[in-house]
């Protein structure tokens, strides 16, 4: 239990840098051990994974349910701009593997170690890491490679929607706070995010760096998707507004659902212990479907 505090600490460290520094690094690098030495004696414990990329080795973690009938479905996680693979492990992934799914996620490009140590930003094309990591996954006897789904959270419900348009073997997809086009749907609405998205496209001005996201939009990319989505997405969110997932619905080809929560912040926080059962329950059901 201490190290759970312990890294809980050092995340809220890392979080609050925009920049890299001795101090952001050092403050990860305790994040991570304190991490590891926390779950290694978790039921399900997470194994540690990494995908290649344009040469470079990203790092992550997989857990595959102890208790779960094999072979089991799975999930890809995709999260936030400001997060790192540890949190949302903690935080993002207990609703899967409480559901009998296996899970991965991966310090993608502009995430994580990948973006602080290897200074590689983020990339619109997100369904190419998508694809790195159900390689992984569909390579593990314990997985059933056919049933593997993905989901995003805060800039990941832009990234996992477009992977899942763009990647025919992920079966279902689940945003949780839908991004359609990053620009407009975040970048210039919510002025306190810029710096980190900044940092996050490797640019050096935030003119600099709202150019570059120009290339993050959904428009011309879910028209034709076929797989089943479902969106949520908090209707008090103070970052996305409401309009932005009602443009992923309106335009998703395949199948959708469309859940605006009432009261809800970003990414559902404040609701997350009534949300999370529609939420996961659903895409179990659309995996093993």
């Amino acid at each position: 239990d201490w190290f759970f505090f312990a890294f809980g600490c050092y995340r809220q460290a890392d979080f609050y840098y925009s920049e890299d520094g001795s101090g952001r690094l050092d403050a990860y690098d305790a994040a991570v051990d304190c991490f590891k030495r926390a779950t290694a004696s978790l039921p399900s414990s997470p194994e540690p994974v990494s995908i290649m990329l344009d040469g470079v080795e990203m790092l992550g973690y997989m857990i595959v349910p102890s208790d779960a009938p094999k072979p089991c479905p799975g999930v890809v996680v995709i999260y936030g701009a400001d997060g790192n693979k540890e949190a949302h492990l903690l935080g993002t992934l207990g609703p899967a593997i409480r559901r009998g799914l296996a899970a991965i996620i991966v310090d993608g490009p502009g995430q994580g170690a990948t973006l602080r140590r290897n200074r590689i930003p983020v990339r619109p094309d997100t369904e190419v890491y998508a694809a790195a990591c159900l390689d992984v996954m569909r390579a593990d006897p314990r997985i059933d490679g056919n049933r593997i789904g993905i989901v995003g959270t805060s800039f990941g419900g832009y990234s996992a929607v477009r992977a899942l348009a763009r990647e025919p073997r992920l079966k279902a997809g689940l945003a949780i706070s839908g991004l359609y086009d990053v620009v407009s749907g975040v970048f210039d609405p919510y002025p306190p995010v810029r710096p980190q998205l900044t940092y996050n496209v490797g640019a050096k001005s935030e003119a600099e760096a709202r150019e570059k996201l120009r290339a993050f939009t959904l428009k011309g990319v879910i028209e034709n998707a076929k797989q089943p989505l479902a969106i949520f997405h908090g209707a008090a969110d103070p970052l996305i507004p409401t309009a932005q997932p009602q443009l992923i619905y309106d335009n998703w080809g395949g199948p959708k659902k469309l859940t605006i929560w009432p009261g809800a912040n970003h990414n559902l926080i404040n609701a997350t212990f009534a949300a999370d059962p529609d939420m996961w329950d659903w895409l179990a059901a659309a995996l093993r479907s």
